[in-house]
């Protein structure tokens, strides 16, 4: 039996969660998102949708049952980070003229 693991994303990426249990078969899964059932997210893993700022913080756990009974994971936290942003420049250095020996400032 393996837990679900923490992930840590970028905003707009995914994260995956995984479970591995053992017992007769058949096993169902449903994940849970901070307690509440996710629709349609019952196979032993569960991928997000892009995540936002909004998810940074949420808790996910797995329900896997049979006919004998069920258990809960533990609790996989999802951290969301700003996305990496490229530098960009918003202003461009004015042109300058000066006369020969005079200094030029570019800001």
């Amino acid at each position: 039996t393996t837990q679900p693991a923490s992930q840590t994303v970028s905003t707009g990426q995914t994260a995956t969660f995984t479970v591995t249990a053992t017992g007769t078969a058949p096993l169902s899964y449903q994940w849970q998102k901070n307690g509440t059932a996710i629709g349609a997210a019952t196979t032993a893993s569960y991928t997000t949708s892009a995540t936002t700022a909004s998810d940074n913080g949420d808790q996910f756990t797995v329900v896997v049952s049979n006919a004998v009974g069920s258990v809960t994971s533990s609790a996989a936290a999802l951290t969301v980070n700003a996305a990496l942003v490229a530098p960009t420049i918003t202003t461009q250095p004015a042109s300058q003229t000066v006369s020969t020996g005079q200094t030029a400032t570019f800001t």
